[in-house]
């Protein structure tokens, strides 16, 4: 018996996809499908925290905070405009930028 994993589930979907591609609505289903969500969760750097609904990251790891409210991440173009805008930031990696996508999708059903 396999177990039920992301990597599992994507494999599942792709299987099924007509053109060996997901969506990002199919995607994010099964992203989603992984169960609730807790505080103190990471994806990389990233940290969610459920009391403010923020992601948070210590850009330079000395304490200070960078926050990312999901209440701000209501539509893709919202969530599109916060990962171009940490994608600017100095102190933002290509890994860090990635976490917060994987994160964002995630937490999407969440943060509504």
């Amino acid at each position: 018996m396999t177990a039920d994993n992301p990597t599992t589930r994507i494999a599942r979907a792709l299987a099924t996809a007509p053109e060996r591609f997901l969506t990002l609505g199919q995607l994010e289903a099964v992203v989603r499908a992984e169960g609730d969500v807790r505080d103190g969760d990471r994806w990389g750097r990233w940290i969610y925290r459920p009391g403010t609904r923020a992601l948070y990251i210590q850009p330079y790891g000395n304490g200070g905070e960078y926050e990312v409210d999901l209440g701000r991440c209501r539509t893709p173009s919202d969530v599109l405009d916060w990962v171009s805008h940490i994608s600017m930031k100095t102190w933002a990696t290509d890994a860090d930028v990635g976490a917060l996508v994987r994160a964002l999708l995630t937490l999407n059903g969440h943060a509504r």
